[in-house]
């Protein structure tokens, strides 16, 4: 069948069996993924926002006006400290991907990946195959460093960056002598990647987005699913559905709302569709809630 999506999905309807039966027969062509931090939880790596387990929650002792300043350009041209610390003990990840990240790779190796957007930082879609030119990191990685200083930009030694990380003692620039080195991730106050704005407006052409693990609560990453066509078939796993906000939630006429725990719904997914989904996906586990079109929010 070499229908596409248009051929699957009428107005008002999209069940889980109409995608597990247009993936299965590769019905759908262009399939974009919004990721978030939710999707690398099961990977040992603690979201940002989850109250008293997220990374912003265990940040009280570091007296920071509000916790999101750890990511704040001017607070670390200021107060470096707080953050290399920080980068010590929650930003070194030592994690393997998880099954969210093998279903996203597995649509790759389908051929039908258009673009795969996401908002982490740990680098997990590359180290489990995702092709570079089908990733857009929106908020950067962690692989290289520079010097934060705008009329020098010099790059700087990863090892010796790590090594000061590890001690927790700022690293200053070895070229202006005077630059505060920092990694590649998009801190509150900074552009995004040129790659971000170049393919920003590719998810327009998608025939089926899938949103994983995230609010959609940081712009301009959050703006992407406003641009999508409200026609296109909309899926998200989550514990709660972004795409409410309230008196400003946009009907959606083709939204499936996969509730609850991500990896289950992957793996239920995987399973479906006859994808491998090794052990992890073998354990009993509850299965997700479906929820068409307007879902009341779940709780985490």
């Amino acid at each position: 069948n070499t229908g596409t999506s248009s051929s699957l999905v009428g107005p008002g309807k999209f069940t889980r069996d109409q995608l597990v039966s247009g993936v299965k027969k590769k019905q759908f062509k262009r399939v974009a993924f919004l990721t978030g931090a939710g999707i690398s939880v099961a990977a040992g790596i603690p979201d940002f926002r989850t109250p008293k387990i997220g990374l912003y929650s265990q940040l009280k002792d570091f007296g920071l006006p509000h916790p999101e300043e750890i990511f704040s350009l001017e607070f670390l041209l200021h107060n470096p400290e707080p953050f290399y610390a920080v980068s010590n003990r929650y930003l070194q990840f030592k994690a393997k991907p998880a099954l969210a990240h093998r279903f996203i790779k597995h649509f790759a190796d389908q051929g039908t990946l258009m673009m795969d957007y996401t908002q982490n930082i740990d680098g997990l879609e590359l180290d489990v195959g995702i092709p570079s030119n089908l990733l857009v990191q929106a908020h950067g990685h962690m692989r290289s460093a520079h010097c934060s200083e705008e009329k020098c930009k010099a790059e700087a030694d990863m090892r010796l960056y790590t090594r000061h990380v590890r001690r927790e003692e700022v690293l200053y620039c070895k070229v202006c002598k005077s630059g505060i080195v920092k990694p590649d991730i998009v801190f509150f106050g900074e552009k995004l990647p040129k790659q971000f704005n170049q393919k920003f407006n590719s998810i327009n052409k998608a025939d089926l987005v899938v949103i994983m693990g995230t609010s959609l609560k940081v712009q301009p990453f959050s703006t992407l699913l406003a641009t999508l066509p409200t026609t296109t078939p909309l899926v998200v796993m989550n514990y709660t559905n972004p795409t409410l906000k309230g008196k400003d939630t946009v009907e959606r006429e083709n939204l499936l709302f996969l509730e609850g725990d991500i990896e289950v719904s992957v793996s239920d997914l995987m399973r479906d569709i006859g994808w491998d989904y090794g052990q992890k996906g073998k354990k009993k586990a509850t299965k997700s809630k479906v929820v068409k079109g307007k879902a009341a929010n779940g709780k985490k």
